[in-house]
Order: structure tokens, then C-alpha cells, then sequence
């Protein structure tokens, strides 16, 4: 293996090296992201449903929300 000045990671190799490593951030980051996303859908759904069943909210208004809830 030949190093170069900058030793194993100069040039090119390092440039990959960045390139990778923020594709592995970008990865986690919408993994994570996604995950808490159907969480806080999953809770407001909960919460819509305990509003009805109380009678809070007329059955139109619990349809629409939903439909809004399930959208996102």
C-alpha cells in the first residue's frame, strides 16, 4: 500500500471517507426521525379516540381529524 504525504486518508480516500460518514448520519438521523414520527401519530390517534368515546367531539369532526392524523 503506498501512502502519500497526507498518509492513508489523503485525496480521494478522504473524500469518501466524509462521504460515508454523512451518508451513515443522514441513515440514523431519518431512521430515528421516521420511528418518532409514527410515535407521535400513534398518541394523537389515542388521544382523538378518548376525545370521542368522552363525547368531546361530534363524529364529523373526529373523521376529519383522523384523516389529518393518518395523513402525517
Amino acid at each position: 500500500m503506498m501512502y502519500d504525504r497526507y498518509g492513508m486518508f489523503g485525496g480521494w480516500n478522504f473524500i469518501i471517507l466524509i462521504i460515508i460518514i454523512c451518508l451513515i448520519i443522514f441513515a440514523l438521523n431519518k431512521l430515528l426521525s421516521t420511528n418518532n414520527n409514527q410515535t407521535n401519530n400513534s398518541d394523537a390517534l389515542n388521544e382523538l379516540n378518548k376525545k370521542f368515546v368522552r363525547g368531546e367531539i361530534s363524529e364529523d369532526e373526529y373523521l376529519q381529524k383522523k384523516q389529518i392524523i393518518k395523513r402525517d
